[in-house]
């Protein structure tokens, strides 16, 4: 045995760059040598994170601490790369003997070396085959074995987890690689870092491309290797070709390759079962964060073995696992080369998560679960729907679009609402291009007009607005004129009626909105004599009765306009009666109160009209109490204070009235500091300061008081007459502050 070399493995490159593992190196050799006997210490960790190189370095450092060093590569099985141990021990096998009894007589040839050895299995991550194996290893009492692995546990053996560089590190690292590097850019370059997991191989070889892209004029920045990343994800930024790198490279040489190429190298998904591959693609299409348990297993209803599925890919290296938390994470560079090696699959694997995530957002739409957990629930939810929009972008997500937008548009981020249903249009558009006689996707794509429409409606952009509406209209007459039988067609064109006239509305145009709001109530007064048990025909009947009474009021016909309200109130209370927990029935019915009380008020019943603007503030504070979170209440109840503080006003209760107009100014301010580009919002807060300078004017006597109110009304009539020169609202409101203050002027 004496002539055995001290080396007799494959060769090993010991590191150029070791930085932030010191302490790894120090640990792993203690635990190694903390028992006199044979030792076998499994160095786990994601892909990339620099098993290898703390194997390596570990090699060097100490190999004069060892009498045989040897390290061996799995490349196909450890059976295999130990085998490549037998000709350097001048050992040969008769050619009929099997693999797994080569490898039992060259570990019992190996027990004969005198000790201490080393043995480094490198990259063994294959979970049956350390199992099949692991006794064998062990019968090796003279050889401390170190094992790199991304498997996290294995039965009561040792480990040592190498986690990510941390952030000084990381910083040296690149710093080290791009020479080049402006130290200003370090917020950038942590951006960067963040984004790619803290990944040591990753940030070595985003360095190393750096270097070679800027090696003769500065062609590629920090910031555009973020925007890349951020935009197009990890594998697709600008490359300037081939780099070195030692990993994966299966002889003693560096390897060149491409920074794509190493990185999605890092993880080879084929190998995996099916579900394995599903359940990665889902992972990998949500955001790079802890998952919970729980949540997979309510989207994931039919996967019965989930539990076991995930601990197995967990087990094996490619997510990891929160016990505290009982969650699960993908890491964004698994979650890219995940992407890549299932491009095509994405969309089929994630099918049924998707369906149970839009049902889960919708229904809490619904329902209006805006409280609490609830509504942090679907929020997360929503954020979950996001992440898969962006990342396969134009697959068949248009109910998903839908129901995201819906979550913003009720919370009242317009904007986000605006950028989900113009994806939803696109691809609605698409699918109906594909199937122009399917009339399920006409009516898809007519939905998808909607939307736009109601949304640039609250953006103030009346135009574009009745544009979407027009185009909405034209499609459902074409629907129903199809399938007059299919009610579905038939109260969507309804809709699009109501809508149409709500623009007109906006629009000063009273006489063609009150044409639609009469075909909208027309139609809807036939479905609900046709099918009087359904909700909906009732309910939509109900809204008839409110557009006809407002538009008629605004006409000056208060009589029929009353009459339309009351009818309006006597359906909200039958079907609150019949479903006293639908929240959409109780503010109906608070909404008829507050119609009622407008028309009395401008009839002149004082009395009267304040008893309805009390239910209605009793209503709509129990709706905002319940849920906080909608900005529909919360602005219903804005309009109630301001209910209340004009009657009490025109009553003589001044205190009264001045505390109901300032509870409304407190909520205005609040719903146009969240929501500034909610055109509504900034029309509220001005009339908050228009109610605010009357009252001074008219009732305090305090004229200098009542013109700082009304120029800060005037200064945001005058912002939005300049942005939507066509929103008559605007327009009315602008003229009487003006007015005002050339009274106030004249006294």
């Amino acid at each position: 045995m004496s002539s055995i070399p001290k080396h007799f493995g494959r060769s090993v490159l010991s590191p150029d760059l070791f930085i932030g593992r010191d302490k790894d190196l120090t640990e792993v050799h203690r635990k190694l040598f903390q028992d006199d006997h044979n030792a076998l210490l499994l160095v786990n960790g994601q892909g990339g994170v620099g098993k290898t190189t703390l194997a390596s370095r570990y090699y060097h450092q100490y190999e004069g601490e060892f009498q045989h060093l040897a390290w061996v590569l799995v490349e196909n099985s450890l059976i295999d790369a130990v085998l490549t141990l037998a000709s350097r021990l001048g050992l040969s096998f008769d050619p009929k003997m099997l693999p797994e009894e080569r490898f039992q007589h060259l570990v019992e040839h190996m027990r004969n070396l005198e000790g201490p050895n080393l043995l480094i299995i490198d990259n063994a991550n294959g979970m049956e085959d350390l199992k099949e194996n692991i006794l064998g290893l062990r019968s090796l009492t003279n050889f401390k074995l170190l094992i790199t692995t991304r498997i996290e546990t294995l039965g009561s053996s040792r480990m040592h987890r190498v986690g990510h560089l941390d952030k000084t590190s990381a910083f040296s690292l690149f710093y080290t690689l791009y020479k080049e590097l402006d130290v200003s850019s370090g917020n950038t370059l942590e951006q960067i870092f963040a984004a790619v997991d803290y990944n040591t191989l990753v940030i070595e070889l985003l360095a190393k491309n750096m270097e070679v892209l800027n090696r003769f004029k500065n062609a590629y920045s920090l910031e555009q290797l973020l925007a890349d990343i951020q935009q197009k994800g990890l594998l697709a930024f600008r490359q300037g070709g081939s780099v070195d790198t030692v990993y994966q490279s299966h002889s003693p040489a560096l390897r060149e390759a491409t920074p794509e190429a190493i990185i999605e190298a890092m993880y080879d998904i084929s190998p995996l079962e099916e579900l394995d591959k599903q359940l990665l693609s889902i992972l990998a299409l949500l955001p790079a964060e802890n998952i919970s348990f729980a949540h997979l297993e309510e989207l994931l209803p039919d996967i019965s073995q989930l539990d076991q599925t995930l601990n197995s890919l967990y087990q094996k290296g490619w997510i990891e696992f929160s016990r505290l938390e009982k969650s699960f994470r993908c890491s964004p560079v698994v979650q890219e080369i995940v992407r890549r090696q299932n491009k095509g699959k994405l969309a089929a694997h994630a099918s049924s998560f998707i369906d149970k995530l839009e049902d889960a957002i919708d229904d809490s739409l619904e329902i209006n679960l805006f409280k609490g957990e609830d509504f942090e629930k679907t929020s997360l939810y929503v954020r979950y729907g996001e992440s898969i929009i962006a990342k396969i972008k134009n697959g068949p997500l248009q109910y998903l679009t839908q129901y995201v937008g819906n979550f913003y548009f009720a919370i009242g981020d317009l904007v986000k609402a605006l950028n989900n249903f113009q994806l939803m249009q696109v691809i609605m558009d698409t699918l109906h291009q594909q199937e122009p006689e399917n009339l399920n996707l006409k009516n898809g794509l007519a939905i998808s007009y909607s939307k736009l429409a109601e949304t640039h409606s609250e953006l103030g952009n009346l135009d574009k607005a009745l544009t979407f509406f027009q185009k909405r209209s034209t499609i459902g007459l074409e629907l129903f004129e199809a399938s007059p039988q299919n009610v579905t067609f038939k109260n969507g064109l309804a809709i699009s009626y109501q809508k149409l006239g709500d623009t007109h509305s906006a629009l000063g145009n009273l006489d063609k909105a009150l044409t639609f709001f009469q075909q909208y109530h027309q139609l809807e007064a036939q479905l609900f004599e046709e099918f009087p048990q359904n909700v909906t025909f009732k309910h939509g009947l109900a809204i008839s009765f409110s557009k006809l009474g407002g538009t008629h009021s605004r006409l000056g016909n208060l009589d029929k306009a009353l009459t339309f309200f009351q009818n309006q109130k006597v359906l909200f209370e039958q079907l609150l009666r019949e479903y006293p927990q639908n929240v959409a029935f109780k503010n109906g019915l608070a909404i008829s109160f507050s119609r009622l009380g407008d028309t009395h008020s401008k009839l002149g019943d004082l009395d009267k009209a304040l008893t309805f603007f009390q239910q209605y503030n009793q209503l709509e504070a129990q709706l905002f109490k319940k849920y906080p979170q909608n900005i529909d209440f919360k602005n219903g109840l804005a309009v109630s204070y301001a209910n209340l503080g004009n009657t009490h006003s025109a009553l003589g209760n001044l205190d009264k009235a001045l505390t109901f107009f300032q509870q409304y100014h407190q909520l205005k301010v609040q719903l146009f500091k969240a929501y500034p580009q909610n055109v509504n919002f900034k029309n509220g807060l001005a009339i908050s300061y228009y109610n605010l300078g009357v009252f001074y004017k008219e009732q305090k006597q305090s004229p200098k008081t009542a013109q700082k109110w009304y120029l800060k009304a005037q200064s945001l009539w005058e912002e939005l007459n300049t942005s939507f020169p066509n929103h008559v609202e605007f327009q009315r409101n602008l003229a009487s502050v003006k007015k005002r203050l050339e009274n106030l002027n004249e006294s």
